[in-house]
């Protein structure tokens, strides 16, 4: 029976009963798992602990004594009851091959951790074939638990396990099935991928039966994506970019990919949007990636939290506000839904050039036929276009010291004093004596004990400016100093300093 999740993790589905079964698919596969219920999208298959090993770990070449010792620690290091469903599992047809490291060998599971290639093996997930288009996506998750850290295990406190939760409704009787890779690519290219990298071919339903429109799409996919992540097209060609993310938004749904590259698009999209300082867009795009990513990696995946954070704060895009080509509030991702067969035509701007970008508020969708979409004149012509921003901000970063000299350089010319015989904190002493019957609380030496004082505006800050400024040091420096008087003098009305 299928049950929503409490508030606390919205969108979440979990199974109260085992919906799965350990199964013989056919005499390529072998034995999987294979669905007992209809499974809806974003439910939650399974949970288990693992056993790893980094590419970082050191083999002596060819020691096959010391390789199963290593697994073997590493197996055993996870409790006696994790060795007995690990020693049940399937063994490699490999001669000369030792127990745990023929095990080892059939049923580790390629993953990358923290950019690194690695290798797990979970009793549960070693029965779940691969697909290059699964129904199901598999990640790790980090939970604390209780304890004390030692010096011999520092992350004691950390527990980690896999997730496997279904990105697609699954029918009864149906494989359930994950991606060791999330590459789009051609039939040749995938095969040869996987041979290379994996040692195995794939022998899933999209590699050995091919569905309508798949090959087509997965040809000019490459081509797409390369077109999407170039920052010269997002910086001087926008539209041409909306242009590859709607055919591959398109591709996936026609295709049915359902995994973790639908949410990956939308925030490509997101990111494009920020950079054009275009927030109507991105928080329509952000919303699209939340609901694809909470569906495949649940509340607690690093994507989806990520990504709610973009939510909150779109400024914390990479990039964000390099151009005002797209410039758009938050409330105008309203003008991409309020007539659903617009929506495609209005975000992804399909009827325009190349180099142009339509603002959202030129946009007047009060007709309901397509065919009457009015696009306003640009009140704009020249969208201002910041230094140093046109290859991202990544590059100006890279590239170092010069351009931030100068730029330094640049600023400090503009800097005049007022009076040169008078450094500022003498200015601010004069400015500020000269007010002293006009405000008498700046020059307050202590807090005021009174709670209507305390609550004053300008009482105890301003005072404690003052008694920096007149030698009172205590735990006030000069800078901090300084910065209170550049408070007390714009609370006097005094905007306009020339410093």
């Amino acid at each position: 029976m299928l049950i929503e999740a409490s508030s606390s993790n919205a969108g979440e589905v979990q199974m109260k009963e085992k919906c799965f079964k350990h199964a013989f698919i056919n005499d390529a596969k072998g034995y999987g798992l294979v669905a007992t219920k209809l499974i809806k999208a974003g439910s939650y298959i399974l949970s288990d602990c693992f056993a790893s090993l980094e590419s970082t770990q050191d083999f002596p070449h060819g020691d096959r004594d010391a390789i199963e010792k290593v697994i073997k620690g590493r197996v055993d290091a996870m409790g006696q009851e994790f060795v007995q469903r690990y020693l049940s599992l399937p063994s490699s047809n490999k001669k000369d091959l030792p127990r745990y490291s023929a095990i080892w060998d059939r049923n580790s599971v390629p993953y990358k951790r923290n950019t690194l290639r690695a290798a797990l093996v979970s009793p549960n997930v070693a029965w779940v074939n691969h697909s290059c288009f699964p129904n199901a996506h598999l990640s790790i998750i980090s939970r604390a638990i209780k304890g004390p850290k030692s010096r011999s295990n520092p992350h004691s406190r950390m527990r980690c396990s896999v997730m496997l939760r279904a990105c697609k409704d699954i029918p009864k009787g149906t494989e359930i099935t994950r991606a060791y890779s999330h590459r789009t690519m051609p039939l040749v290219a995938r095969q040869l991928y996987f041979e290379t990298t994996y040692k195995f071919r794939c022998l899933c339903t999209y590699c050995t039966n091919p569905i309508k429109g798949l090959e087509e799409f997965t040809y000019s996919h490459p081509e797409l994506d390369k077109i999407l992540n170039d920052p010269r097209v997002v910086h001087a060609q926008p539209t041409l970019a909306w242009h590859a993310a709607r055919a591959i938004v398109n591709g996936y749904e026609k295709v049915g990919i359902a995994d973790l590259r639908v949410g990956v698009i939308w925030r490509k999209c997101a990111a494009i949007a920020g950079y054009h300082s275009d927030l109507g867009r991105a928080m329509y795009c952000l919303h699209q990636a939340t609901k694809a990513l909470l569906k495949v990696e649940g509340p607690f995946g690093y994507l989806h939290r990520q990504t709610l954070n973009w939510q909150d704060c779109p400024e914390l895009l990479p990039g964000f506000g390099a151009t005002t080509r797209g410039l758009s509030s938050r409330s105008e991702w309203k003008t991409i839904t309020q007539n659903p067969a617009l929506t495609n035509r209005i975000l992804f701007m399909t009827d325009r050039g190349p180099k142009d970008y339509v603002r959202l508020s030129r946009y007047d969708v009060g007709h309901s036929a397509v065919d009457n979409l009015v696009v306003l004149p640009s009140s704009e012509d020249n969208p201002v276009i910041l230094p140093d921003t046109k290859m991202g901000r990544g590059k100006r970063k890279r590239n170092g010291g010069e351009q931030q000299c100068t730029a330094r350089e640049k600023r400090t010319v503009r800097e005049k004093c007022i009076d040169p015989e008078n450094d500022f904190l003498d200015i601010s002493r004069i400015l500020l004596r000269e007010h002293k019957k006009r405000y008498p609380e700046l020059f307050r030496l202590n807090k005021p004990t009174d709670d209507e004082e305390k609550l004053k505006p300008g009482g105890a800050i301003m005072g404690m400016a003052m008694a920096a400024l007149d030698g009172c040091k205590g735990q006030w420096d000069e800078k901090r100093a300084t910065r209170h008087t550049i408070n007390v003098l714009r609370g006097m009305g005094i905007k306009n300093l020339d410093l």
